[in-house]
């Protein structure tokens, strides 16, 4: 604790800001250029890159190279990438070591050993740790697509799910983000593709992407993500026969206080004059008998409207996605 005390108390909250690291630059805001070169020689310190540090003492993270790089590469330089994703808690990529850094345009960086390229788009927002800047929970998405390709496509719409279920941000938010983008860097044509194969930028789990296919087997087909009503949404409904089906996760709906939450739900369509269906994991192993069922109900439930039942006329594909239930 002594020693700590010898860095100057903002130097100190900087580098704790920035998870540990801190640039001999910043060092100069309150010590002269000796008085810094002194205590970055006086073993509080150990070198990440040139002209950055860390404190010693505090805990090794996997952020800290890649906020040592953005120091590094200033002015403006951002930390894009997996990581950024580890950084908001994205299953799939805490604690990833992978980023790239965007640096200014005008920026030439020589003899680095980390991924760096000029940011197509200088002026983007961003978050801060201290000087640190990282991109916004969209752009580390399109470029994580970028940096792994469609090798973690699971990983890559986890992610996705994860950033929209904590209202990061939404399916018009990251399509108007690819068409800025688009052409621009890699990871748009990667990640629209990765996202279009699992059903679209509607679906919002991955067990909804395993039920997708087997709904579209019918015509006329379900249609995903559908308010019935101003505050209800089912994952996929059926126009015609007024009927919806849900994707029923076992750690979503275990707990009394969900489950009573979906009886509630399923009262209010009933009053409604909508009815819903439920699917499981279990449901989704057997895909032949799951569509047979669900043909089933969709003829009763036609009888019951006077209307002419939606049927199977498409073949199931040849191999269903089952592990994401």
């Amino acid at each position: 604790m002594q020693a700590v005390a010898m860095i100057p108390t903002p130097a100190f909250e900087t580098a704790e800001a920035q998870h540990g690291v801190l640039a001999r630059y910043q060092l100069q805001r309150w010590v002269t250029p000796a008085a810094a070169d002194d205590l970055l020689r006086s073993g509080l310190f150990a070198p990440v890159l040139r002209g950055v540090h860390r404190v010693r003492g505090g805990a090794r993270l996997a952020e800290q190279y890649a906020f040592a790089a953005a120091l590094r590469a200033r002015p403006d330089a951002t930390v894009t990438g997996p990581l950024v994703l580890g950084l908001l808690g994205v299953p799939g990529f805490l604690g990833s070591p992978a980023f790239e850094i965007l640096r200014r345009p005008e920026r030439r960086l020589t003899n680095v050993a980390f991924a760096h390229r000029a940011d197509p788009l200088p002026d983007r927002p961003v978050g801060r740790y201290g000087d640190v800047r990282v991109v916004g929970p969209l752009d580390a998405l399109i470029d994580s697509a970028g940096l792994l390709g469609g090798a973690r496509a699971r990983d890559l719409r986890v992610a996705w799910d994860h950033l929209r279920g904590k209202g990061l941000t939404t399916p018009d938010r990251l399509q108007r983000r690819c068409d800025q983008l688009r052409g621009l860097v890699p990871g748009v044509a990667i990640l629209e593709s990765v996202l279009e194969r699992a059903g679209g930028l509607e679906i919002e789990t991955e067990g909804e992407r395993a039920l997708a296919p087997v709904l579209s087997c019918f015509d006329p087909p379900f249609v995903p993500q559908w308010w019935v009503t101003r505050r209800r949404r089912v994952d996929f409904f059926s126009t015609r026969c007024r009927c919806g089906y849900e994707y029923l996760g076992e750690v979503d709906h275990a707990y009394v206080a969900q489950r009573i939450a979906d009886d509630e739900r399923d009262a209010e369509l009933r009053r409604e004059g909508i009815r819903l269906g439920y699917v499981t994991k279990h449901d989704l192993r057997d895909p032949v008998a799951l569509v047979a069922t669900i043909a089933g109900s969709l003829t009763v439930r036609a009888h019951e409207l006077g209307v002419t039942p939606p049927v199977a006329v498409r073949p199931l594909p040849s191999s269903l996605p089952t592990s994401w239930a």
